[in-house]
């Protein structure tokens, strides 16, 4: 099987961290840094989550792992469809057995033996832990956790390995770094894994990804080209430093990672094994595994032949180097690194494997640099990576010369043609003119960035590099996802058209022509209400999970329900909207509160990103965060490894503003959004579960119902809402499964709209892995503007009417796009695999769910 890294993301705007994957020879894989999307990212790349075994972290910051909660949540629920499944072959195999028993047949047949191994391969699969290495504090990091996610996590085996790692054969313990000698790197069937860790000084953010941090990186690069780049001075220096954590709240610890393969057997030389008389067969596979073997020949007597008489001989295993150096001090440190220093090479070591007479040592193959360009081009580092060797391939993720292209093509796709529809409520996420991609396609070194004296390769997403085998080495130029082209978006709107929804919108928008109101000024139009995601729990191409920005007449803003990538998302949508770096710092500035309904993670795993990146850019000026007591409880102690989040929120408990109660912040919520009053009621969900009442906004009295069942109570404190904001996860045929997980159907949500007599309602928080819509009962709605939301789709007070009317529109070709589509196909291959039902796997408690509450 082919061995090979491959790029998941270059660190763009909606994936802040830069992320790879590298695949062993057995197919297993091993995640490199889990920043908010990388869920999102793995499904439309196609690969597999199931068979990712490890996760190495670089970084603690909030860019580096933002997404790992949510992964491990994700695998945990993949890991019970593993066991459930298992389970379910060994009661078939036990009722086969008693049934074969009855009839007095023998009970190891060959079918019951094929499902025991059956059975044996996936328990064993099943069970094996998921290996999670990172810097120090990465267990402090999962340990908070606790505080919203402890079931999912009960249910998935972790190993967690900070600081000095090295993959042994003995379960992938971990070794002391003082006592790891060559002899002790024996892999485990795929690679062998070694942290090289280091800390450094906390400068502003992170340095490595300048296509995200919008007035945040560009100052840390700044700052990495004027730093001192005197060395540490002596090594023992650098191991007091790294043998126990600072004290100091201005130092963190890094980690850079080696990744070595293993042993590479030679060619297996059919033609000779032909002329020797082997049958083709297994006994191939024995002679490739290394082994002799015997046959007999048509005379009848026995040949004995070994393998080196037809393999060649092999050679030891390459490394894959992961060189995270965010500031010189980690680089003087990196300089200083045995692992690193033993895999230089000297004029001989170039001599001799040139000649190859150095098979038996390993060497470089590629190093891939998150270094930012202050640090990378200079003369120290150039002629660094220079002695490393001349045939190793150097790839830069995260520069300057990584143009910020979306990992989410389908969501991309998606917008666009929603933007076919109107160009107003659906705008695009990113630029018209390149939609976020450089208008080329990669050819091996056309995009070669001179490095001193080094080619260097600018990443781009799911480019492959191939490692073994070494006939194939190199980089995979046709892996990479290829630009939006002009050819694709004609393909959309000819879908438009067949469907019939560019007819039924043109008639729309000719029949409201001049209906909708343009504001009364310029004020009026800064009233905004824009989604950054309008999916349910689990990870979907076409949807991210739930977010809402809502903005007011005097431009300040408040987010409800923050998940995994709203800042992302916000900085595409902004961005796409050709804001500039100016406008789009004071969007973030001007966030002066965040609402969160309840602990599950999908409402909240955003906040740690938005919270840092606003408190760089505004330190004196702390939002109001209202949410649930575990959210503080976690932010509370995630902060001592985060220092950044340090003063960047306002605590309000949501038990302290519930209905009846007077909000503690009214009077910075009226001064800075123009609130009347800020309430919340309980709800029927989970543990500390709330639906949010606010008056006074840019759209008047505003209802949230965060997730629930539907609340008459949120009806009545509501009464008279201008506009609902409901969450409608199941469709109306599905009522069984929205009382099982106490969630609303389409329906039920807008019977609540009735019951509260509001004005207008907008569904989101869809469970569908496509976008489709629901077909609504018309005697329902009465007069009632409702608008099914879409990521990217911002709203207004005056279009909410014409936003409505364009949903049959929608309907039509989501109808013609989809029908027929099974809503599984989006899921992680285990659950298909395994033939569970979104409904048996939704049926077991765990996923975003609290033990005795759901």
């Amino acid at each position: 099987m082919t061995t090979s890294l491959r790029v998941l993301s270059v660190g763009s705007r909606d994936f802040c961290s830069p992320a790879l994957l590298l695949v062993g020879p057995t197919g297993r894989k091993i995640l490199v840094n889990c920043g908010e999307g990388c869920q999102r990212a793995i499904l439309e790349y196609k690969q597999s989550l199931r068979s990712i075994g490890h996760v190495a972290l670089c970084s603690l910051n909030a860019h580096y792992l933002g997404g790992l909660p949510g992964f491990i949540l994700t695998s945990s629920d993949t890991n019970t469809a593993a066991i459930n499944a298992a389970l379910e072959h060994k009661a078939i195999a036990a009722a086969n057995r008693e049934k074969q028993q009855r009839q007095g047949k023998n009970s190891k047949n060959n079918n019951n033996t094929r499902a025991s191994s059956t059975l044996k391969t996936e328990g064993n699969k099943m069970h094996q832990p998921l290996e999670i290495i990172g810097p120090i504090g990465t267990k402090k990091f999962v340990h908070a956790l606790r505080h919203f996610m402890h079931r999912g996590m009960t249910k998935l085996p972790i190993n967690i390995r900070e600081g000095a790692y090295l993959s042994t054969d003995t379960l992938n313990s971990t070794v002391d770094a003082s006592k790891m000698k060559k002899q002790d790197t024996v892999a485990t069937g795929d690679f062998v894994i070694r942290s090289i860790p280091f800390m450094y000084e906390d400068e502003n953010d992170d340095p490595i990804s300048n296509n995200d941090n919008i007035g945040g990186a560009s100052e840390s690069i700044s700052n990495s080209r004027s730093q001192s780049t005197q060395p540490l001075g002596k090594k023992a220096r650098i191991d007091d430093m790294l043998s126990s954590p600072s004290t100091s709240t201005t130092m963190k610890h890094g980690n850079s990672f080696l990744f070595t393969t293993p042993r590479i057997p030679g060619k297996f030389d059919a033609k000779r094994a032909k002329e020797l008389g082997i049958p083709r067969g297994p006994l191939y596979k024995e002679l490739k595994d290394g082994k002799s073997v015997s046959f007999e020949l048509p005379d009848g007597s026995m040949k004995l032949v070994h393998a080196k008489e037809v393999v060649a001989a092999g050679s030891a295993g390459i490394s894959v180097a992961v060189i995270y150096c965010p500031t010189n001090d980690a680089f003087e440190q990196l300089r200083q690194s045995p692992p690193l220093q033993d895999l230089q090479q000297s004029k001989e070591d170039v001599l001799a494997e040139i000649r190859g007479d150095n098979n038996e040592r390993v060497t470089m193959e590629c190093m891939v640099h998150m270094t930012p360009d202050g640090i990378m081009k200079s003369e120290e580092y150039d002629v660094w990576m220079q002695s490393f060797g001349p045939h190793v391939q150097h790839i830069s993720l995260g520069g300057s010369k990584c143009f910020d292209e979306s990992p989410f093509r389908s969501a991309t796709l998606d917008a666009i043609t929603r933007n076919m529809i109107d160009e107003d409520i659906f705008p695009v996420p990113c630029s018209h003119d390149t939609d976020g991609y450089r208008e080329e396609i990669i050819n091996e070194g056309s995009d070669d960035e001179t490095c001193g004296h080094l080619k260097v390769i600018p990443g781009r997403n799911m480019m492959e590099y191939v490692l073994v085998p070494r006939t194939k080495r190199g980089l995979n130029s046709s892996s990479v996802r290829q630009v939006i082209s002009q050819q694709e978006r004609e393909e959309l709107k000819r879908e438009l058209s067949e469907s019939q929804a560019l007819d039924a919108s043109s008639k729309v928008h000719n029949e409201l022509n001049g209906l909708c109101l343009p504001g009364d000024n310029d004020k009026r139009q800064l009233a905004e209400l824009s989604f950054t995601g309008t999916g349910s729990a689990i990870p979907c191409k076409h949807r991210n999970v739930n977010g809402i920005y809502m903005r007011m007449n005097n431009g300040n803003a408040i987010l409800l329900d923050p998940g995994e990538g709203t800042m992302g998302q916000l900085l595409r949508l902004w961005t796409g909207q050709k804001e500039d770096e100016s406008s789009v710092q004071n969007r973030i500035c001007n966030i002066r509160a965040i609402w969160v309904s309840h602990p599950h993670a999908d409402h909240h795993l955003g906040l740690i990103r938005i919270l840092c990146q606003r408190n760089d850019l505004c330190p004196d000026d702390p939002l109001i965060l209202m949410a649930p007591p575990p959210i503080f409880y976690f932010l509370e102690e995630y902060v001592e490894l985060e220092p950044r989040l340090r003063g960047s929120y306002v605590k309000v408990s949501s038990t302290d503003m519930v209905h009846g109660k007077i909000n503690p912040q009214i009077e910075k919520l009226s001064e800075d959004l123009g609130l009347s009053s800020c309430f919340c009621v309980p709800v029927s969900h989970c543990q500390h579960s709330y639906g949010v009442v606010i008056d006074g906004t840019s759209f008047g009295k505003v209802a949230f119902s965060g997730d629930c069942r539907p609340s008459t109570r949120l009806a009545l404190a509501a009464k008279g809402a201008n506009l609902l904001i409901h969450e409608a996860t199941f469709e109306d045929e599905l009522q069984e499964d929205a009382v099982l997980k106490r969630h609303s159907t389409v329906g039920e949500a807008l019977e609540v709209a009735k019951k509260m007599d509001a004005d207008s309602v907008v569904l989101t928080h869809f469970s569908q892995r496509y976008p489709r819509i629901s077909k609504i009962d018309e005697s329902v709605c009465g007069s009632k503007s409702i608008v099914f939301a879409f990521d990217f789709m911002m709203l207004k007070p005056e279009n909410l009417k014409l936003a409505s009317k364009l949903t049959e529109s929608l309907r039509m070709y989501y109808t013609y796009k989809f029908e027929g589509k099974d809503s599984d196909d989006d899921k992680d291959d285990a659950s298909v695999k395994n033939e569970l039902s979104s409904k048996e796997i939704l049926s077991t408690p765990g996923l975003f769910a609290v033990k005795d509450v759901l």
